[in-house]
């Protein structure tokens, strides 16, 4: 995890909150679960993924195999979208009005 490099978007609180907080103040990135249950690593690739400045990066000697849907992401590994793999509501693309 970069700080300096973070921005404060908060993707990464976004996807995966219960990994990933942002300090009061700045907004930049804590994390809050260094070492995250093997069920919430396929969230942790998605902010990995969403962080619009490559601020998270994740060690490929600790992460658990790939259960989830492959999909190609920026940066060459698999990605997700967060309402697929951790649950998250998706919105409409326009309102229902």
């Amino acid at each position: 995890m970069d700080v300096e490099r973070c921005v404060g978007s908060g993707m990464c609180v976004l996807t995966a909150g219960e990994v990933f907080d942002q300090r009061p103040g700045d907004g930049k990135v804590v994390v809050l679960t260094p070492e995250p249950p093997a069920d919430v690593w396929d969230c942790v690739r998605e902010a990995v993924d969403r962080c619009p400045v490559a601020a998270i990066a994740v060690s490929t000697d600790r992460r658990p195999p790939h259960r989830g849907r492959e999909n190609p992401g920026r940066r060459g590994e698999e990605s997700f979208t967060s309402d697929e793999v951790c649950g998250k509501p998706t919105l409409p693309a326009t309102p229902n009005i």
